[in-house]
């Protein structure tokens, strides 16, 4: 155990410029508001709705982590491939050290969006209250996790595929490859998702999106939407089961299929 929280740290070292560049980026956007927003006297609003925009990219951060953190360890690639430890051990190192630097870049936006959000120059208490922002927020900040994790390892799983490959291929067929096993998959999953039978396995726990925006006691109806539609707990499930087996196929590939 010692050793993977070693390789943790490891890790964490070598996706910190994901996070810096994350909060880089970040800081740029709130200096262009302050400038542009100055002279009008609306900084807040104008930090308030940077910052919100920028909680909605982290949807794709953790895939934006990998992918620095995987650049930056290319030219030892072989050593991190070769290691001892078991693939999954070597994959749950990055994604948790990910969804870490994630933590700390969500923390800090939402940070300054609660402080700005209280110096608004607008009759937000005619519209929602507090607790109805911290419910609505607290959704939106599960989905984003819940997303990204989905997306991380589906990108985990066809960057190993094209590792496998390209020694044996070379890194054109092998991108090719990869693009077409996709296409393919997509392909399938549009396909399935169609059939009587995946309503079955995933159309239970319905909960109204309708329902619940009216629970909020809004008072505005242009910010209700207009038709209601339902999400289901089996969806989650569903795609929590395939998150499951494509990191197990991730990292069976990575302890028997990749050459170093």
């Amino acid at each position: 155990m010692s050793a993977w929280f070693h390789l943790c740290k490891k890790e964490f070292r070598l996706g910190l410029p994901a996070l810096l560049i994350a909060l880089a980026a970040y800081g740029l956007i709130l200096v262009l508001a302050v400038l542009f927003s100055w002279r009008s006297g609306h900084t807040a609003d104008a930090i308030f709705i940077g910052s919100l925009i920028c909680i909605f990219p982290h949807f794709f951060y953790l895939v934006f982590y990998m992918i620095i953190s995987l650049q930056r360890e290319k030219k030892k690639l072989h050593l991190w491939l070769a290691n001892p430890m078991p693939g999954y051990q070597l994959i749950l190192a990055k994604l948790i050290n990910s969804i870490v630097a994630m933590t700390i870049s969500l923390v800090i936006i939402l940070s300054v969006c609660f402080m700005t959000f209280s110096m608004l120059k607008i009759p937000y208490d005619d519209i929602i209250n507090w607790s109805n922002i911290i419910r609505l927020g607290f959704l939106t900040i599960v989905h984003i996790y819940l997303f990204a994790i989905d997306f991380a390892i589906w990108f985990i799983f066809f960057w190993i595929f094209y590792r496998v490959l390209v020694r044996r291929i070379g890194v054109l067929l092998s991108v090719i490859a990869t693009i077409v096993l996709f296409g393919f998959i997509i392909y399938l999953l549009v396909k399935f998702e169609s059939t009587g039978f995946y309503n079955i396995l995933t159309h239970w726990g319905g909960m109204s999106v309708q329902s619940f925006f009216t629970g909020l006691a809004l008072t505005h109806d242009e910010v209700r939407p207009a038709a209601d539609f339902h999400v289901y707990l089996g969806s989650y499930l569903f795609e929590a089961v395939l998150c499951a087996i494509l990191f197990y196929l991730s990292s069976w590939m990575l302890d028997r299929k990749v050459e170093v």
